[in-house]
């Protein structure tokens, strides 16, 4: 598993392996609209990144996003996004965005996720 670095990201972000099941689930463009499944593509202790088939105008950096679901496998974890970036990658674009953890049983699942893919990474 790769690790991946950006030039402001100050803790390692984690590749999510390809065979993982992982996704970031919100109602866009409100929490009236329509449930998107997007796949996480990496994840820090500080945020995580998203794919999206196609650019969401209402997504831009600086936009909060709550209500938001985090499903690694069988592991779920519900909190807010503050997104800090977009990047068009090809057929997709990429989000990367803070991830703030609704309750203490999130934020020890997502230490416990993180922990599982630094050992996998070898770090």
């Amino acid at each position: 598993m790769a690790k991946t670095r950006s030039t402001v990201q100050r803790d390692p972000r984690y590749r999510i392996p390809p065979l993982l099941e992982a996704f970031v689930e919100f109602r866009y463009p409100n929490p009236d609209g329509r449930l998107l499944s997007m796949p996480l593509t990496d994840l820090s202790v500080a945020g995580l990144s998203f794919a999206a088939s196609s650019e969401l105008p209402l997504i831009v950096r600086g936009a909060r996003i709550k209500d938001v679901v985090v499903l690694l496998g069988d592991i779920r974890m519900e909190g807010k996004l503050l997104i800090m970036h977009s990047t068009p990658g090809g057929p997709r674009v990429v989000y990367g965005a803070v991830f703030y953890p609704a309750t203490e049983p999130d934020q020890l699942r997502l230490s416990g996720v993180i922990e599982g893919l630094a050992s996998q990474a070898g770090a």
